[in-house]
């Protein structure tokens, strides 16, 4: 994901997406909705 926004963060003056204000917020987000997708793959599976 690093690599796909570091065009438009470095255009903004950001190094890393932590360092934008709601840039925790996206992390935190992405993450949940990638852990949710796995265990309900796992769980339908079972």
């Amino acid at each position: 994901m690093g690599q796909l926004l570091t065009p438009t963060l470095k255009s903004l003056g950001i190094d890393q997406i932590n360092q934008w204000p709601a840039g925790n917020f996206l992390v935190a987000l992405i993450n949940f909705v990638v852990i949710s997708l796995v265990v309900f793959s796992v769980m339908r599976t079972i």
